[in-house]
């Protein structure tokens, strides 16, 4: 790639968040350019999970419903392993219907 094509990019995003006309398109194409550029898929679940939270958009956890239909008292939600995919399931309960139930690392 050569600095023309750098510059010529960089006009093409200019241009594009130029027509975006509201904070939240905004914030999905920076995540998605982000992606874009460092390919990393955590990265991108974390702005996804950032998006969300600024949003206050509730997740639905299809599979966790399902798990629960037959359990009336959750008494809490044990995830085994913190590492970075342990962390972003607890934010995506944190953010779900299941956020005031305790949730504990292990």
């Amino acid at each position: 790639m050569q600095m023309s094509d750098m510059g010529n990019i960089s006009e093409l995003i200019t241009r594009i968040e130029s027509r975006l006309t509201d904070e939240l398109s905004k914030d999905l194409f920076h995540a998605r350019l982000r992606n874009m550029i460092y390919r990393d898929v955590d990265d991108l679940r974390n702005d996804i999970l950032d998006i969300a939270e600024k949003y206050n958009w509730e997740w639905e956890v299809y599979q966790m419903d399902r798990m629960c239909e037959s359990v009336f008292d959750i008494s809490g939600i044990v995830i085994f392993g913190c590492g970075i995919n342990g962390k972003q399931i607890y934010r995506l309960f944190r953010g779900s219907k299941y956020k005031d139930i305790p949730s504990f690392f292990l």
